[in-house]
């Protein structure tokens, strides 16, 4: 399950920006597909295909996997706890990071954007950026996310990413567009009411709580 998660550990929510509700629409790797529902800083869902959600709700984060006809919800807070109980090394060495403007420019779901070279440690790939203000705050949303799960649950796809994110602006120039072929934005919709909560059929998954290893 974490494994499926990690690919849209991504960031964040935004401070607030005054914006409608938002969605994003995403293409991601091996042909997946990703909505991301914005509504404010304490209020957020990503979704992949039918089967797999991250929630934020208030300050908790949640992990939904689809089981049959039902979704079973983990905090993501208490999971982290608890692989952190059995495993001492939680934390990845991902290497430094440096971020290159090509002087290309790309297009992008109809959003025009200029493409960097980011560089983390042996991993390279090129992100596609822009001043626009929907995308910037998808963009802040998905560093938040990120930086939540990634200190909870230690994945090193979510730290890549924390990282590539954490390399690139919060204002102006800083609305992702494309992180390689892994996340590439298809569409951005404005809506009234962002479909955030948990699905109604949702169960609660109460996990053990154990003691810290020496």
């Amino acid at each position: 399950m974490l494994k499926h998660c990690a690919v849209f550990l991504a960031a964040a929510l935004l401070a607030s920006t005054g914006h409608a509700d938002l969605k994003g629409s995403y293409q991601l790797h091996k042909g997946k597909q990703l909505e991301l529902f914005y509504r404010d800083d304490q209020h957020l869902r990503a979704s992949v295909d039918d089967d797999k959600q991250l929630v934020v709700k208030g300050s908790d984060t949640w992990i939904l996997k689809r089981q049959d006809d039902k979704w079973m919800a983990l905090n993501a807070e208490s999971l982290g706890s608890l692989l952190r109980s059995v495993a001492k090394d939680h934390a990845q060495e991902i290497g430094p990071t440096e971020l290159h403007a090509t002087g290309r420019k790309e297009t992008v779901a109809g959003y025009v954007g200029e493409v960097y070279e980011f560089s983390n440690g042996d991993k390279k790939y090129e992100l596609v950026l822009t001043d626009n203000a929907e995308v910037l705050a998808l963009t802040n949303a998905w560093r938040q996310l990120a930086q939540k799960l990634a200190a909870n649950i230690g994945r090193q796809e979510a730290q890549r990413l924390q990282a590539a994110l954490n390399a690139i602006p919060q204002k102006g120039k800083g609305g992702l567009l494309r992180q390689g072929d892994n996340l590439t934005l298809v569409a951005i919709d404005k809506t009234k009411n962002s479909d955030v909560d948990f699905p109604a059929n949702t169960q609660v998954v109460q996990l053990p709580q154990l003691p810290l290893p020496h």
